[in-house]
């Protein structure tokens, strides 16, 4: 179990729950190699997150620098331009495509309202067409 700040954790965190002698280990330490995080396939990462924006923002600079220019990073715009800004419903209704490299297949898009998703891929064929 990594935490952003153990004393913050334990009275915010999903932790709170468990025993105080419960283990878990700042991410910082594990960022900063004082401290191992997962050492297998198999293991699960949980991070109980408090929403310490400077660690947030740390985080993710940390993880884009580490696979920035490599297979596992793509570049995607996450800020919404639609054609009319004042009629966001309608942007929300239309189909965007999914990253063919998330899923392997240019055909597949998902629909962003209701959280219904549609596909034109035998990748998911229950969930039929839009």
């Amino acid at each position: 179990m990594f935490v952003e700040s153990e004393p913050q954790t334990r009275i915010e965190g999903e932790i709170q729950a468990l025993p105080g002698t419960f283990p878990v280990t700042p991410l910082w330490k594990v960022l900063a190699g004082e401290a191992e995080g997962r050492t297998a396939e198999n293991e699960i990462t949980v991070f109980d997150s408090v929403g310490f924006a400077i660690e947030d923002y740390s985080a993710l600079l940390y993880l884009y620098e580490s696979v920035s220019g490599g297979p596992l990073c793509e570049e995607i715009d996450l800020v919404a331009d639609p054609d009319d800004p004042k009629d966001l419903f309608g942007f929300a209704l239309a189909a965007s495509p999914v990253s063919q490299a998330a899923t392997g297949d240019p055909a597949v898009t998902v629909r962003q309202a209701s959280g219904l998703a549609c596909a034109g891929s035998p990748m998911w064929p229950h969930l039929g067409e839009c």
